[in-house]
């Protein structure tokens, strides 16, 4: 028996085209082609002067990504794509050129305003970044040279230039970092017992946040397997401790999270 859990990510792109062919079907999280309980997306692939364009859906119709790729086969990305939550939320935007990372990037806030901006190149963050307080306003700016900081200059809410502090960026870390996470995951999650004989499978969706303090807390189903794997998940999530606190220029914030939780069961 394997209990999995991952990040789900998804892709989108806006862009002109003229359609000469279309083709649809529904995939799993792994984008690969499924049925059934397994296919909780439906991928929808064009054909356009540019290349071919992918837009997938979430089962309620909200967008999860779509991107434009340079071949049928789709594996090769090449243009601006948008990620979203299954609530329809904008969550990210990455650039890719033939195949590779290659441009701007920007994370949001669940209110739709920016958080983080910037260039990546490849896996290095290079140039310029910025980064928003929740209300717009500019918290931050960054030089990066091969992904290492080489300065910054942080702000207050009223404009003014903070010198007391001096984290630029940083998302919430669990203590012992993102695989003693995963490993107390694994261990902590139990399969029920009436949905292991039935094998029932699927991924339970939970979204949540965290304080300012890094706790944990308002967790939701944002996709529901069945009472049983739903009612495991969120105790799962409901024992988790505290995290470190995300941080935009020096100031912990709020933040929300998903996080899938996937049952599967191997011969």
């Amino acid at each position: 028996m394997k209990r999995t859990f991952t990040h789900f990510l998804a892709l989108i792109l806006i862009f002109p085209f003229f359609t000469r062919a279309q083709d649809t079907t529904w995939i799993d999280y792994s984008g690969k082609p499924a049925a059934g309980k397994d296919a909780v997306c439906y991928q929808t692939k064009l054909e356009t002067d540019s290349g071919w364009l992918v837009t997938v859906r979430y089962r309620n119709g909200n967008l999860a990504n779509t991107g434009l790729y340079a071949d049928g086969e789709l594996n090769v990305r090449h243009g601006t794509f948008r990620q979203y939550v299954m609530d329809g939320t904008l969550w990210r935007l990455q650039t890719y050129v033939a195949g590779k990372v290659n441009g701007l990037y920007i994370i949001y806030y669940e209110n739709g305003v920016e958080k983080l901006r910037g260039t990546m190149v490849g896996e290095h963050r290079q140039g310029e970044w910025q980064v928003r307080f929740p209300s717009g306003s500019l918290a931050g700016k960054a030089i990066f040279k091969d992904d290492k900081q080489v300065s910054r200059t942080l702000y207050k809410e009223d404009g003014s230039i903070n010198l007391q502090d001096t984290i630029f960026y940083r998302d919430p870390e669990y203590p012992g970092g993102l695989h003693k996470y995963v490993r107390w995951l694994e261990k902590t999650l139990k399969y029920p017992d009436s949905s292991l004989k039935q094998k029932t499978e699927g991924t339970v969706i939970v979204k949540f946040y965290f304080t300012k303090e890094g706790n944990p807390h308002d967790f939701k189903i944002l996709r529901s397997v069945n009472r049983e794997l739903d009612a495991e998940a969120l105790r799962v999530m409901n024992l988790m401790t505290a995290w470190h606190p995300a941080i935009i220029a020096g100031v912990p914030i709020e933040y929300y999270a998903l996080q899938p939780v996937v049952f599967q069961i191997n011969p």
